[in-house]
């Protein structure tokens, strides 16, 4: 239990940490896919 409980725990930080860092410093590739979608979108 106490695993499972670290794993979550573990996770939930990734998952943080990846949003702040597309939130603070996104690269290129990412900007150029979200254009591309939004073309496609419209």
């Amino acid at each position: 239990m106490c695993i499972y409980k670290l794993n979550i725990f573990i996770s939930t930080c990734i998952f943080f940490v990846n949003y702040v860092f597309r939130f603070f410093m996104p690269d290129p590739e990412s900007r150029e896919k979200n254009c591309a979608v939004n073309r496609l979108s419209q």
